[in-house]
Formats: C-alpha cells, sequence, structure tokens
C-alpha cells in the first residue's frame, strides 16, 4: 500500500475525456491508481495513428493473385472454374463492402476464396478505424470534486454549445450515456429540473465510453476458433491483429503536444529500454505523461504526492508518431529530459527513494497484454519466470534442497 493512501478521507475521482467529440476513456478512478498501476497504458493507441499493415493491398488488386494465401495448391486452384460473381468489376466491390458491416466483410469474405484478399483490406481498413482517433483532440482529464457550473475550464476545451449545456446541467433522474429517463410516479414536475454539474459528471453522464482498445480490436469480429481446410491460412493473424501490424517497432516514437509543439521521447521516459514496444511502454509511458498534466480541479489533494491538480496540459491536443516524422516541417521543441525528470521526481514523492525497485516490483506478477492491459500472471507463467531468474533452471525449482 502506499504510504499516501493511508490519509483519511475519499480521493478525488478523474476521467480522461475528449470533449469537442463527447467522448470519454475507459476509465475512471484516483490518480494514484492510474499513474502507478498501468491503467494508463492503452490510452496511446487513441493517440497514436496508425502507419503501416503487413502486405496492404490496393483497393482494386486482382482478384485472383492472393490464391496462395488460402492454403491451397496452386494446381487445385488453376483448374477450378472462374465464379460468375468474380466478373464483377473491382469497383462495385468496394462500393458494396463500404455499406457492410466488418462482421459481415469477413463472412463474404470467406464464401469464395478468391474474394478473401479484398474482403482482407477493408477488414484492416475498419481496425485502422479504432484506432488513433484522439489524435489532434483537445484533451482534459476533469475531476469529480470541481466546483460545478461552467466557470474555471482551460481555453479552447469546451465548445461554446458544451459551455451551455454545462450551464444549463443535468436533468433530474437522467440516467447514463442512452439510457432511459428515471420515472418519479407522481412527481413528473421534478424530471423537468436541472441541476448545476461539472465536466466530470457531465462527461460520465452523456459522453460516449470508448472501449479500450484490446477489446474494440478483438471482439470486433466473431469467430469459430476451430481451423478448416479452407479457411485461409492467415485468417486468425487479420481477424486477431497485433499492434506491431499497425505501428513499426523498429521506430522511435514520439508523444507530441501539438498546441505548444513540443515532444517527448519514448527512450527518455521508459523505466528500461526493454520496456519499449513501439508507441507501448510498459509501467510508465505516454499514457502516464498525458494523464500527469492534464488533471484538472480547483481540490489539491489528489492522494498523489505531487502537484498534478491543474495540469498545463489541461486542453491540449496531442498524437504519437515516429521520431521521423518531425521532418515534416516546422520548429518542435525536445522536452523529453524535462518530463522524465518531472515523472521520476513524482515517483520519488510517492514511494521514497527506492521508488524504481518498488515499480518495478509491483509489475513483477503482472503480465500486459499486446494492447496495453495489464492482468496477473498464471501459475505457469510464475513458474517460468522463477526459471528464467535461477540459476538451475526450470526443474532445478523441483530439486530438493540440501
Amino acid at each position: 500500500m502506499d504510504a499516501v493512501d493511508m490519509r483519511d478521507g475519499i480521493p478525488e475521482v478523474f476521467c480522461i475525456t475528449a470533449p469537442r467529440r463527447r467522448e470519454r476513456f475507459d476509465w475512471e478512478g484516483k490518480i494514484s491508481t492510474v499513474l502507478f498501476y498501468g491503467d494508463a497504458s492503452s490510452l496511446v493507441f487513441l493517440l497514436a495513428k496508425p502507419f503501416i499493415w503487413e502486405e496492404d493491398e490496393p483497393e482494386t488488386m486482382n482478384l485472383a493473385q492472393d490464391a496462395s494465401g488460402l492454403g491451397v495448391e496452386p494446381e487445385a486452384i488453376e483448374y477450378q472454374p472462374r465464379s460468375p460473381i468474380l466478373e464483377i468489376p473491382h469497383e462495385i466491390y468496394g462500393c458494396i463492402f463500404e455499406t457492410l458491416d466488418v462482421q459481415s466483410i469477413f463472412n463474404f469474405g470467406l464464401t469464395c476464396q478468391e474474394l478473401w484478399p479484398v474482403a482482407k483490406y477493408f477488414i484492416k481498413s475498419r481496425f485502422k478505424k479504432v484506432l488513433g482517433i484522439w489524435a489532434g483532440v483537445p484533451l482534459i482529464c476533469p475531476g469529480c470534486d470541481h466546483p460545478k457550473g461552467e466557470n474555471s475550464y482551460p481555453t479552447g476545451v469546451l465548445s461554446s454549445s458544451a459551455e451551455e449545456e454545462l450551464k444549463k446541467g443535468l436533468r433530474v433522474g437522467e440516467p447514463g450515456f442512452s439510457g432511459q429517463m428515471f420515472h418519479i410516479p407522481g412527481h413528473e414536475e421534478i424530471v423537468n429540473r436541472y441541476y448545476k454539474t461539472n465536466l466530470f459528471r457531465l462527461a460520465i453522464k452523456r459522453y460516449r465510453m470508448l472501449p479500450l482498445v484490446d477489446d474494440a480490436v478483438q471482439t470486433m469480429i466473431e469467430v469459430s476458433e476451430t481451423t478448416g481446410p479452407h479457411r485461409p491460412k492467415d485468417m486468425f493473424r487479420i481477424v486477431r491483429p497485433t499492434p506491431e501490424m499497425f505501428y513499426p517497432l523498429n521506430e522511435k516514437w514520439i508523444l507530441r503536444n501539438l498546441t505548444t509543439r513540443q515532444f517527448v521521447r519514448a527512450e527518455a521516459i521508459a523505466l528500461k529500454p526493454e520496456y519499449i514496444q513501439g508507441p507501448l511502454i510498459k509501467i510508465l509511458g505516454f499514457g502516464e505523461v498525458i494523464i500527469s498534466k492534464t488533471c484538472w480541479s480547483d481540490h489539491g489533494d489528489t492522494w498523489v504526492n505531487y502537484p498534478v491538480n491543474k495540469g498545463p496540459w489541461a486542453g491540449h491536443s496531442f498524437d504519437v508518431v515516429p521520431l521521423s516524422k518531425l521532418k515534416d516541417g516546422g520548429i518542435w521543441e525536445d522536452i523529453s529530459l524535462n518530463i522524465a525528470a518531472e515523472l521520476r521526481r513524482m515517483c520519488r514523492l510517492q514511494y521514497g527513494d527506492d521508488w524504481f525497485e518498488k515499480l518495478i516490483h509491483r509489475f513483477d506478477r503482472k503480465c500486459m497484454d499486446p494492447w496495453g492491459r495489464w492482468r496477473e500472471e498464471t501459475l505457469w507463467e510464475t513458474f517460468q519466470r522463477q526459471a528464467k531468474q535461477s540459476s538451475q533452471g526450470f526443474f532445478g525449482l523441483f530439486r530438493k534442497k540440501n
């Protein structure tokens, strides 16, 4: 338990939001949790637009050219009669696929081996649409105890209509996003009343909560886990993609503050070089930087022993890109060392001089999936980790000690 967690009182709750898109991240809680327990890791995929996909095909590709990707012998394909549906002009396929949901595209692609390459292209395009959607969008992490009303939020965070909405407040009995109004029999006049609120409570009630990227990607297409002789051999790789299929791991990644034209390098803030996995950084990464710099509340007691309640980046816009993108023009300031020093000072104030060892130890028994979600390791993973750390190897763990 953190020393600061033993304080009296209830901690203020925050959530990271994009007011101009009326969206919020799938997290709400105390700042000490999101900064030091890995809850902000997957935020980076909302800011990093995909730059690559392995074997991208143009939309007007030759439908017959990729039969080798279906796991069928070329000789068998050569003598199969060509389906009449394949005589349709390629542009028509584009119009058809654009009107279908991704599940229907997948199912349609499996009906004919020569349609699969085209279906893959559109499936990839749909996956890309859930990545990097907050790049260039003003963000703020409002607190639940901030004064109610439209005042005292940074300039540019809210549109004029959003300011009016905040000024008007919430309606009595109003449920969460997309819910039904509560009915209070005999007191219909009450539900026509409004009460003051703040941006946190407005976001919880009315903003769409974005699913974590791993949920959005992994559940977009339902598919049987069993294989079959006529299924494309790359089917599971396509419908269950991993980040390296979108983001080059051999690039050096940076977080850009588009408002101030400053950037932060991944290697400067990572606790260890091996923790960098493309734009994703284990334990302390770009997500933690954004949360710590965009908090907004008049209350200073965030249960973090560092002043984060009035973040200087609240309302700013960001993206995460390869370092090579800075060559596109303009002057940028490298503030990596300053941000790294702030993170380390914050950790030292929170955990003491041995903060580094404490953070590393906390995540020793946790595993992070490719999309940034942390979980407790399984018993088998514990054995594997201990075997790697043991000089006697895996079987040495079971030998009797003299």
